[in-house]
């Protein structure tokens, strides 16, 4: 249990209303203020920090050594450093937006927070926008209801809205290749005007695109620049003027890539408030994180820029492309194309774990698997035969809009997720419906998939392989299992969640990110797919807990090994990086 330290445990002085909020927030220079909430992003999304040395940094920044005291005395009270967070990514989200409205340059920008009065009314603001992020994301009701089922319901919207604000993201660089992959190679093979649109829409090809952000990536999210209060020339902040001095041949791409993602703070003031008039005597909960993935880093006056906020920065890897070429006339055709691309993509992952054999060997993957008769309708994206077992996968690479889980409505949140997920509300089933579908056909003989031999099989595993790394987030596997389980209709019920279909032993349906699927990869040839899910299917059969949480507890006997192909294409960006931004320094590498 994570306890989020409140304004009351460090200051005394009086509530943390929203008119104080306002009324101290006023004293900062807008500029500055941005530019430390985006330092201190970079430092929670540090990979070379652990979360205690995170919280040090900001503690020893902002705080008096008697406030830290106080601090450090609520900690004691509430568990210890491992349970009580005093920075978070959802706080910083929230100013930032407050900063916008309410702040104002001062003639010294640039060095106001070398001032420990503006250091201090920093810390205030930053602890009661903690608190305004909580009331905002939680509500006075999180968690209600009259039943268990309907609590999990309930927390679905709210735990995910939770995650989506203040997970920072781990795998920097392998995203980034999984990108350039999936846009570079992939998609451009299911959707051929793809690489001429988004070079039309962003004026750079697609490699310079993925250049830039591997440059900006490797110079200015490293340890190495965010130490210290600083002023205008440390902790993350780069120029044009200084990319210009180091590669001036790459001018022109670098100027057309900060101008696709660089906002100014009048232009995000513009984005986060733009119907506003007066001042808010309240505080507005409605807030939507469209602009900082757009446009994830910001720019000043006088040309200093920096990543506000690294999360919505490495999304411009993950999905920026299909959003840039994305219009009204090809958003069906487009979003079709990159769940056939994910696909091929997951395709590549499985064959390397079950390389074909030859033709004298047992196969064991089958991709596209469809039925001998009845038209060939497709019985599972993939299906891996371990003999008396079968794993049956479904893949979707669907997103979750940001307005269904903050709906005051839970319900609109779950059957937002039913959607897409399940195809609920369309005509045609998909995800675990499809998969429900296809188990219960196989079961029952009605189905007979092509070239499987399905005789000697008595256990399924099904498994819903998915794009979304946040469908991990707690409840949420439980909650796609119940609604395979309803889809499925077993005969009978087991003991630990297994279901009885015809003549087959069915798992409660699993849940795989893309993340976990990429981890999994390389040490997947010291154990096999279905131990894993058994053993996962043994130790938390209501899919309570998810298979990332399940790995991490028991990374002794199932191991997440860094995705081998994923560092050759990481390298061969890095490498291309430096061949391009600084030849002469390249040649002397090789």
């Amino acid at each position: 249990m994570i306890t989020f330290a409140p304004y009351g445990a460090v200051f005394s002085d009086g509530a943390a209303t929203f008119d104080y909020f306002k009324q101290v927030l006023k004293s900062l220079s807008r500029t500055d203020t941005l530019f430390w909430c985006a330092r201190l992003n970079l430092i929670l999304s540090d990979t070379k920090m652990d979360q205690k040395t995170k919280q040090e940094y900001y503690l020893d920044c902002f705080f008096t050594t008697q406030q830290i005291q106080v601090l450090n005395n609520f900690v004691i009270e509430h568990g210890g450093a491992d349970h009580v967070v005093v920075i978070h990514r959802g706080a910083l989200l929230e100013l930032i937006r407050w900063v916008c409205l309410l702040c104002s340059d001062h003639t010294d920008d640039g060095e106001t927070f070398n001032k420990p009065d503006n250091r201090e009314a920093f810390a205030r603001v930053l602890l009661i926008a903690s608190e305004l992020w909580s009331n905002r994301v939680y509500g006075n009701s999180a968690f209600e209801g009259t039943s268990l089922d309907e609590k999990r319901m309930n927390a679905l919207a709210l735990i995910r809205h939770s995650m989506v604000e203040t997970r920072c993201q781990t795998r920097q660089f392998e995203i980034i290749a999984r990108g350039a992959k999936l846009f570079g190679e992939i998609i451009p093979k299911h959707y051929s005007p793809f690489l001429a649109e988004f070079h039309k829409s962003a004026g750079l090809s697609i490699d310079e695109y993925y250049l830039c952000l591997c440059m900006v990536m490797t110079h200015y999210t490293n340890s190495g620049v965010k130490s210290g209060i600083g002023g205008k020339k440390e902790s993350g902040i780069f120029t044009m003027e200084r990319i210009r001095d180091s590669a001036p041949h790459m001018e022109t791409i670098f100027e057309k890539f900060f101008n696709l993602l660089s906002i100014t703070s009048e232009e995000l003031k513009s984005a986060f408030w733009p119907v506003l008039q007066e001042e808010p005597t309240e505080f507005n909960c409605k807030y939507n994180l469209k602009t900082l993935r757009e446009r994830p880093i910001l720019r000043s006056e006088d040309g200093r820029m920096i990543i506000l906020d690294p999360v919505c920065f490495l999304e411009k890897a993950i999905v920026g492309p299909l959003f840039h070429v994305l219009s009204r006339a090809n958003q069906n055709r487009l979003f079709t194309s990159f769940g056939y691309a994910f696909e091929d993509y997951v395709e590549n992952i499985l064959q390397h774990v079950f390389p074909d054999p030859g033709a004298h060997l047992t196969r064991r993957l089958y991709p596209d698997v469809r039925e001998v008769k009845d038209g060939g309708i497709q019985v599972a994206d993939f299906i891996v035969d371990n003999v008396s077992e079968i794993v049956v996968i479904e893949t979707k690479a669907v997103w979750i809009q940001d307005d269904k889980m903050s709906h005051d409505d839970p319900k609109v949140f779950v059957e937002h997720l039913r959607a897409k997920y399940g195809g609920e509300g369309s005509s045609s089933k998909k995800g675990y419906r499809q998969l429900a579908r296809s188990v219960s056909n196989i079961s029952i003989q009605e189905w007979q998939p092509a070239g499987i031999d399905l005789t000697r099989t008595k256990r399924v595993f099904p498994v819903l392989l998915v794009h979304d790394d946040l469908l991990d987030a707690p409840v949420s596997g439980h909650f796609l299992a119940e609604e395979f389980k309803k889809d499925l209709q077993p005969d009978s019920l087991e003991a630990g969640g297994w279901m009885i279909k015809g003549r087959f032993h069915v798992a409660p349906l699993i849940v795989i990110t893309i993340d976990d699927m990429e981890y999994l990869e390389s040490p997947l040839t010291t154990f096999t797919l279905v131990d894993l899910l058994n053993a996962y299917s043994t130790a938390t059969p209501d899919r309570m807990v998810s298979l990332n949480n399940f790995l991490s507890v028991n990374s002794k006997k199932f191991p997440l090994i860094h995705n081998k192909n994923l560092a050759l294409g990481c390298e061969t960006l890095l490498n291309e990086c430096m061949r391009l931004v600084f030849p002469e320094y390249a040649k002397t590498m090789t």
